[in-house]
């Protein structure tokens, strides 16, 4: 895609005083009240490393890339044990702070969870740190209720497959999507699944085989590796289901052996009895449509040699309209500077428009490509979900690091695609920092109006782990400061949620009246981590009906690494339902499976 096809965007400079519109006129400042610009934010960047394994468990690719989710000093994501973010285009040999080690790596590195100065087993100065300097014990204090008997461990599959999207369809039924793999090795080659539940919560036989479609969207070559057949979105389009995630680029092994961890993004359509819709997608595989967005590149470690892939696609959003049409939220490397120069290796925000049957909507986006793309700061873009507010107008979310500090992104787009909503934020972008770091996965329309997300982060410098966070924004794109903590406070507008003292990540939010129903995981113990619920009410407090008296309840599978990483409310009760997978640590010999609970309206 050519740079006049290109919205860009650039947020201050490391001074956080000058703003620069390189194309379209655009330019906006983020604020920096709250940033500590002196705190290193390695694992939420890196060369795209978003989310590499490092005990993992299965939502973790087997890939890191220079700073990856695992690595970096003090990193955003990197929290000990917890599901990683299915690889997002990190390098398989692991580069310069990758998931082996590094920097504040799970599993050695300064800080690191397994020994590292701090570390939860050993470090200099302490028996219980869990990253903190100098191995302080940490004081754990329960915020949550641990419940291990309310859910059910789905075994789908031999090898590894997790749960990563859920809607309930117009016949009432929860159907969710995800991926299975033959067995646990990194060179298996992942397909796609969408299973269908019963109203007890079983599997249902009546759908596919045993209640599972499976759909390989790209078969790779035997042991070309990359793990990269990942969905993250499902919705339905009256009957029919949409489902859109990341697949490897390439299915052959290429000259640079790293290309294997290149992706592409697709959306596939089945009908209502699970076959792939031929009338779907692209002539030349019916019932799919693979995006045309970037291709990832090469990139070279100047003090190891290492290669990587930086800036390949990455799905993560998918919402159906009222007039069947769909969107793709995704990351895509950044096409300027122009052909022929040096290529970027950051990624951009994307937001793609297809028609009902999965060809690009030319009426939406910049130069007729269905496509709006979003540069922030030259830095790479970490693109979440999308919501559609009722005059179509779309919110995006998603975060990034610049001046310094990791803030969550959150922008109002108007519904053709054409330009961002100038009266949203600045600019139309709301990028202030919230706390030393955060991140938005996605954010709600109350009944208000408002705005509330879901997310994770560090409330001050001094956290040396994350907690779930959520925020609510006005109509207008601002901290609303009515919500979370009190106005008399210095951090109105967000809530804070510690499950219990160790590190905690929200993935995920749906509604229930107006409550925000957060998704992720947390830790009530070292070492162990618990797919969580937590319900705030409407003004950000803990509901302390649920799991009380705390507003939590922590789900454990039996494994070192539970995580929900979807739910979805039944139109019909109110019910809720939370799916995702179990997680093991570093070189597992035991396979992976799908996790689901199912609780009361709260």
């Amino acid at each position: 895609m050519s740079g006049s096809r290109k919205r860009r965007l650039h947020l201050a400079n490391a001074l956080g005083v000058t703003c620069v519109a390189a194309t379209c006129f655009l330019a906006a400042c983020g604020s920096d009240s709250d940033g500590d610009p002196n705190t290193s934010k390695a694992g939420a960047a890196g060369s795209n490393g978003k989310a590499g394994s490092g005990s993992a468990g299965k939502a973790g690719g087997a890939t890191a890339g220079s700073g990856g989710s695992s690595a970096g000093n003090n990193g955003q994501a990197g929290e000990e044990n917890v599901a990683g973010e299915g690889g997002e285009a990190g390098a398989d040999a692991g580069g310069s702070g990758g998931s082996t080690a590094g920097s504040g790596g799970s599993t050695a590195g300064s800080g690191g969870s397994t020994a590292g100065s701090g570390g939860s087993t050993a470090g200099s100065g302490g028996t219980s740190g869990s990253a903190g300097s100098g191995g302080a014990p940490v004081v754990l204090v329960p915020n949550c209720v641990r419940d291990t008997t309310s859910g059910k461990k789905i075994e789908i599959s031999t090898g590894n497959d997790g749960l990563f999207a859920a809607a309930y369809g117009p016949d009432g039924l929860l159907y969710a999507a995800g991926y299975t793999q033959p067995a646990i090795a990194t060179t298996d080659d992942r397909s796609t699944i969408v299973v269908r539940f019963t109203a007890a919560g079983a599997l249902d036989p009546n759908w596919g085989t045993g209640g599972v479609v499976t759909v390989n969207v790209r078969a790779t070559a035997a042991g070309l590796g990359g793990l990269g057949e990942l969905p993250r979105g499902l919705a339905f389009q009256g009957d029919k289901i949409i489902v859109a995630g990341t697949v490897e680029a390439y299915t052959t092994a290429q000259t640079e052996a790293v290309l294997k961890d290149d992706r592409d993004v697709y959306v596939l359509r089945l009908t209502a009895t699970g076959a792939l819709d031929a009338t779907f997608g692209d002539a030349a595989n019916p019932g799919i449509h693979f995006l045309p967005l970037s291709t990832g590149t090469v990139v070279t470690n100047a003090t190891t040699g290492n290669k990587s892939v930086a800036g390949a696609d990455a799905q993560w959003g998918l919402n159906v309209l009222t007039d069947k049409s769909i969107i793709v939220t995704a990351a895509t490397r950044s096409p300027i500077p122009p052909e022929g120069a040096t290529p970027r290796t950051d990624s951009d925000f994307a937001v793609v428009k297809l028609t009902e049957n999965g060809a690009q909507d030319t009426a939406f986006g910049l130069g007729a490509t269905g496509v709006f793309t979003l540069d922030i700061a030259s830095a790479n873009a970490s693109v979440r979900t999308a919501s559609v507010l009722p005059d179509g107008k779309l919110i995006v979310t998603g975060y990034s690091t610049f001046n310094g500090t990791q803030r969550p992104v959150i922008f109002k787009l108007l519904a053709n695609g054409s330009a961002l909503d100038t009266s949203f934020g600045l600019f139309g972008v709301f990028s202030d920092a919230v706390g030393s770091a955060a991140e938005a996965y996605g954010a709600l329309l109350q009944t208000s109006g408002k705005l509330v997300t879901v997310g994770y982060g560090r409330a001050t410098a001094a956290n040396t782990t994350s907690d779930f966070l959520s925020i609510r924004l006005t109509a207008n794109g601002l901290l609303d400061n009515t919500y979370g903590a009190s106005p008399t406070t210095t951090t109105p507008g967000r809530t804070w949620f510690d499950v219990g003292g160790l590190g905690d990540n929200g993935r995920a939010i749906v509604l229930s009246d107006d409550r925000p129903v957060l998704f992720g995981g947390g830790a009530l113990s070292t070492g162990q981590v618990d797919a969580v619920i937590t319900v705030l009410s409407a003004n950000g407090a803990p509901l302390t009906t649920f799991g009380s008296p705390y507003g939590c309840t922590a789900y454990d599978f039996g494994s070192i690494s539970d995580f929900f990483w979807a739910g979805a409310v039944n139109p019909a009760n109110g019910k809720i339902a939370a799916v995702g997978l179990t997680g093991h640590g570093s070189a597992p010999t035991d396979d992976t499976d799908s996790t689901y609970v199912l609780i009361d309206k709260p």
